[in-house]
């Protein structure tokens, strides 16, 4: 067992004392039985911050910074405003009955056990420098505002400058909260001539926010700049930048991008890891047709099972359940992303880095040195990527990864404009799964109804033939809109032995999908066809995806 070190050597170590020093404080300590940091403290040979630094690493206590939270209001009410002010606590986050705590002195047992008796919470208590704290306080316990409220005050020219400031804190914090609370996979800023308005997208529908004075449009975006470390000064300029923040323990990564527009910046916000549960193969909705299918593809020990849709089509969603479920610790994994949207530590997982020359293709070539069985691959984005991802499959390695494709069939098209031969497209490509995402009608609200000629067409039903289809009437738990979470709906192209000659004598893109629908290939169309008769989706969101 490791010997645990003691405070006295923590602090020499540190260069916080001498052993000069630490010696005369042991003997004071043996004559007043005071508590080493307290003799240490009295002496002046540290300051406070420095001991409760010191203690938080010898206790394990971790050390936080205010600013890297997004803090819920209704968090902040759990602890009134002088009780905060006068035990120096923040409360940052509450995860099930344990509450979150930010301590200037996280040693404080008194204060510790007045928060819990009031809260009826279990406290965990977390270090912040006693500056972060005044900010944090000023920031959250200022008065809690409504948006229009915040709006107003930062219009309002009586407001001093320090003020204004965390006005624009509290509104930009509000935006992304809201947009966290919703589930929101992108905020949108958008400038018109005369608004802002703040869009979110839910479910891949754009939902509209909060429609804001024009006035503000530049100090929100100046706010998101500076959070996302991007130079504010430049406005004629595209820029891309990103941030993480913590909300309720979960780390959550920002992916800032802007683009001037006649009317201004307009920047949108994607958020990423609002969970970080990973993935299962049988929970993403694939018909027991299609589930059987991926299952017996990722069998194969080596080749590559790609995954093609547009951009916020769940294809790393799909390539995690799909390592979810060839995972075992006999295995070596790696994965390459942009970003890593699903941090698992019993993997080894790379974040790309253009600027500094971590690409794809570098990567992937430094990976294959390492030994893999499986890698991950995030994007085929160039030749390069696309070449080497080919030959690591050909040589022993399973390779999940992703194309931009409409359809499954396409993705072959595609690969050999990327510049890959034929053959080595047939003899490592073992499946590929096109898909999309399709809003799920609520449960609590889902009603029947008989459906319309229009919708028989376009399902293909016989107009005479009495269909029943399903939709949601809107509740207070889809929100009123009728539709609550997400499946996936897919078509999964198996390369065997006939469509591998096929691709190896450059069919054409019809005579692969005729034998491949004699083999039994379910088009994309009928896997939603299926979910909007069982009363999964709606033809309205087929159409809406599909066309």
């Amino acid at each position: 067992m490791e010997k645990k070190e003691r405070l006295g050597d923590k602090l020499i170590r540190l260069g916080l004392i001498t052993p000069e020093q630490l010696e005369i404080a042991l003997k004071e300590q043996k004559r007043t039985g005071e508590l080493l940091g307290e003799v240490l403290l009295r002496l002046g040979f540290i300051t406070e911050e420095q001991l409760i630094n010191a203690l938080s690493e010898q206790k394990g206590i971790q050390q936080v910074q205010i600013s890297s939270y997004i803090v819920d209001p209704e968090v902040i009410k759990l602890v009134p405003k002088q009780m905060a002010e006068k035990l120096k606590v923040l409360p940052l986050s509450k995860e099930g009955n344990t509450l979150i705590l930010g301590m200037v002195n996280p040693f404080d047992l008194e204060a510790i056990d007045v928060v819990s008796r009031y809260t009826g919470l279990r406290i965990k208590p977390v270090a912040i420098k006693d500056e972060e704290f005044e900010e944090g306080f000023k920031r959250y316990y200022g008065e809690i505002k409504s948006i229009d409220e915040l709006v107003e005050e930062i219009l309002s020219e009586e407001v001093p400058p320090g003020e204004l400031d965390t006005r624009v804190i509290q509104l930009v914090d509000y935006i992304i909260l809201k947009g966290i609370k919703e589930k929101a996979s992108d905020i949108h800023v958008e400038p018109a001539e005369a608004v802002t308005r703040i869009r979110y997208r839910i479910d891949g529908v754009m939902t509209l926010g909060f429609i804001l004075p024009k006035k503000i449009h530049s100090s929100i975006v100046t706010r998101i700049k500076l959070m996302s470390h991007l130079n504010i000064s430049e406005t004629r300029l595209p820029q891309d930048g990103r941030t993480t923040f913590r909300f309720k323990e979960r780390e959550i990564d920002l992916r800032v991008s802007t683009l001037p527009t006649i009317y201004g910046e307009a920047v949108v916000m994607r958020l990423l890891g609002l969970t970080e549960i990973i993935p299962k193969l049988e929970e993403l909705g694939f018909t027991e047709h299609n589930y059987k299918l991926v299952s017996k593809a990722i069998e194969k020990p080596y080749g590559i099972f790609l995954v093609t849709g547009p951009t916020g089509s769940g294809k790393t969603t799909t390539l995690y359940a799909v390592l979810n479920k060839v995972f075992t610790v006999k295995k070596t994994i790696i994965t390459v992303e942009d970003p890593v949207e699903y941090k698992w530590e019993l993997i080894r997982q790379v974040q790309i880095n253009p600027r500094v020359g971590l690409t794809f293709a570098r990567a992937l070539r430094s990976i294959l040195r390492q030994d893999p069985d499986i890698i991950l691959v995030g994007e085929i984005r160039d030749e390069e990527t696309a070449k080497i991802a080919t030959q690591a499959a050909q040589t022993g390695h399973l390779v999940l990864t992703t194309l931009h494709t409409n359809d499954a069939i396409s993705s072959i098209t595609r690969l050999k404009e990327l510049g890959v031969e034929p053959f080595l497209i047939g003899n490592s490509l073992i499946a590929v799964s096109a898909q999309r995402l399709v809003r799920k009608i609520c449960p609590y609200c889902k009603e029947p109804y008989k459906a319309t000629e229009e919708e028989k067409t376009y399902l293909g039903v016989e107009p005479e033939k009495e269909l029943t289809l399903y939709k949601g009437k809107g509740c207070e738990k889809c929100k009123f809109r009728g539709y609550l979470g997400r499946t996936l709906i897919a078509e999964i192209l198996l390369i065997d032995r006939e469509i591998e000659e096929l691709i190896l004598k450059d069919a054409s893109y019809v005579k692969i999908l005729e034998v491949a629908l004699r083999k039994g290939f379910k088009t994309m169309f009928e896997d939603g066809k299926i979910k909007a008769i069982s009363g999964m989706t709606t033809v309205e969101e087929l159409k809406r995806v599909l066309g």
